[in-house]
């Protein structure tokens, strides 16, 4: 796990962008983690679902 969110992050944000400050830096990397990697990233806990996904399964009703 910890080498998909490192590789991802490598190639979706820090190759793509130069920064200028320390501050830009770290504002990009929560806005990634937090944005983007987390809400969007498939778990195999989740049936391989998005955690937006997840949780919208588990909240919806259930017939029956």
């Amino acid at each position: 796990m910890g080498r998909d969110l490192i590789t991802t992050f490598e190639t979706e944000l820090l190759d793509r962008h130069h920064f200028v400050t320390r501050a830009q830096a770290e504002a990009a990397c929560f806005d990634f983690i937090e944005g983007f990697y987390n809400p969007r990233r498939r778990h195999s806990t989740l049936g391989m679902l998005s955690p937006a996904a997840g949780y919208s399964r588990s909240v919806r009703p259930r017939s029956g």
